[in-house]
């Protein structure tokens, strides 16, 4: 398991580094020589969806996404253990739902023929690399989930 969260936080930190180095070649590029890269925006939006997808994937497991916990703080543990697995069980519903209509969203942008602008790339593998994020996503949180309701720590 932690090969695959390893791997998931790579392709996360690799979308994002593609981000900037598309931001930073376009400025370079428009700055110094007055040219633009083909399909920069659109190539730094697409890295940028996969990079947020798969960060998802990352924070849902390790649960290193925003926390309200004051009430969490407050609680017996008992009842930390039900907040806990309420929250994760909603989690896992969420991811599930998103994930399915992202997935629903790749089949249209397919059929519809999307691409790029200049260069005329298809953008439906983009799409697809991001909602397969979101899977990603709804998996670990369900692997959460079953490590809770059997007491096992969660690995970070």
């Amino acid at each position: 398991m932690q090969r695959f969260i390893r791997v998931v936080d790579a392709l996360a930190a690799l979308s994002l580094a593609a981000v900037a180095a598309f931001t930073l070649l376009a400025v370079i590029g428009r700055k110094l020589f007055g040219w633009s890269p083909p399909d920069y925006f659109d190539f730094a939006r697409l890295a940028l969806g996969i990079a947020l997808f798969w960060g998802i994937a990352a924070a849902c497991y390790t649960n290193r996404h925003i926390l309200v916990d004051l009430v969490h703080e407050l609680a017996k543990p008992a009842w930390q253990r039900r907040i806990d697995l309420t929250a994760t069980a909603l989690l896992a519903l969420a991811m599930l739902a998103l994930a399915y209509a992202a997935t629903q969203d790749v089949a249209k942008t397919l059929r519809a023929n999307v691409r790029t602008t200049e260069l005329r790339w298809p953008v439906w593998p983009f799409h697809a690399l991001a909602v397969a994020g979101l899977w990603a996503a709804w998996m670990l949180t369900c692997v959460r989930l079953w490590r809770l309701l059997r007491r096992r720590p969660i690995e970070d």
